[in-house]
């Protein structure tokens, strides 16, 4: 089975404190490049050939100074990379700014690598919206970006947060949604709660209506990923130490995993670690523990290999234009 990785933050030591939650204290203070992620995937059980990169959220400034050089880091990781064969990218951008600020600093990207690397790799951009004020998603602003980023080929990637944001972050997903032809991809299963078994029935039953709202959408793809960062910190802390089941952790995350199924099918679905964010939770190995967890999801609702290869691999390439 091969795999694309669509949901993969690189940075260096050197870099990190660009980005706007990085203390110098946390465990992901380091160097995560693509060499630290092609070693914690040469032990998976499939063989990851590519990989998507999405900002990690760096410091605003006017200039734009940090996105652009994130932007220019990943560019140089890519074309120094021996490890895969597969590269997208998936630049921070100023969507909320309006489509005159937004061609600038697309512009300053093609200035920065050139026009070839902007070409080749950038597929998307993603501006992350769950932890913005209500609002953002249903501005003009916010909208006619979305609508050049249609009308220019490229995707966005929608980030909105269930468990520490809240149902009203789907409602105004819903009305941007209903006034943008853009390309959607919906990141982590929109991050539910995975603590226990006790679901909040009827958080869940508004949480169902709404990703039917959602799928209404002519073009959108939903990400299997993300799942680590939302268990509890007890079962964080045995499958750190490889005390814990697979099936437990499948049980968790299936009620909300079957939803997306039946909405977006395995034709719209594809799979993501959030490296190396996943790592706080899952370990070292979490990329290669994900691959495992995913599958027995999988096989819980009897997916073929050839769609299960669909998940891994060619929704990925077809989502993101690769």
């Amino acid at each position: 089975m091969k795999v694309i990785d669509s949901h993969v933050h690189l940075y260096s030591k050197e870099n990190a404190l660009d980005l706007s939650w990085m203390t110098p204290e946390s465990p992901l203070c380091g160097d995560h490049q693509v060499v630290q992620y092609a070693e914690s995937v040469k032990n998976s059980a499939y063989k990851v050939e590519g990989l998507v990169f999405i900002e990690v959220d760096v410091k605003y400034s006017a200039d734009w100074r940090y996105a652009v050089k994130e932007y220019g880091y990943v560019v140089d990781q890519f074309q120094s990379a021996k490890e895969f064969k597969v590269f997208g990218l998936i630049p921070w951008a100023p969507l909320n700014e309006g489509v005159r600020s937004l061609t600038q600093f697309v512009e300053k990207l093609k200035v920065s690598k050139g026009e070839f690397a902007f070409q080749k790799y950038c597929k998307g951009f993603r501006y992350l919206v769950q932890d913005k004020p209500s609002g953002t998603m249903i501005k003009r602003p916010f909208i006619e970006s979305l609508n050049w980023l249609s009308d220019n080929g490229f995707v966005f990637d929608l980030g909105i947060d269930l468990r520490c944001g809240g149902l009203w972050q789907f409602e105004e997903a819903i009305e941007m949604c209903k006034q943008t032809r853009c390309r959607l991809i919906v990141n982590h299963l929109t991050k539910p709660d995975y603590y226990n078994m006790d679901i909040d029935q009827d958080r869940f039953d508004k949480w169902k209506h709404f990703m039917s709202e959602i799928k209404q959408h002519s073009d959108s793809y939903m990400k299997v990923s993300g799942g680590f960062s939302e268990l509890s910190p007890a079962l964080s802390a045995r499958i750190k130490a490889g005390k814990f089941e697979v099936d437990e952790v499948v049980d968790l995350i299936n009620p909300w995993f079957e939803t997306c199924l039946n909405l977006w099918g395995p034709e719209r679905m594809i799979w993501g670690s959030d490296y190396p964010v996943c790592t706080i939770n899952g370990g070292e190995v979490a990329v290669a523990r994900w691959i495992e967890i995913t599958e027995k999801l999988f096989d819980r609702h009897g997916l073929t290999p050839e769609q299960k290869q669909a998940i891994y691999y060619d929704n990925v390439l077809k989502a993101y234009n690769l």
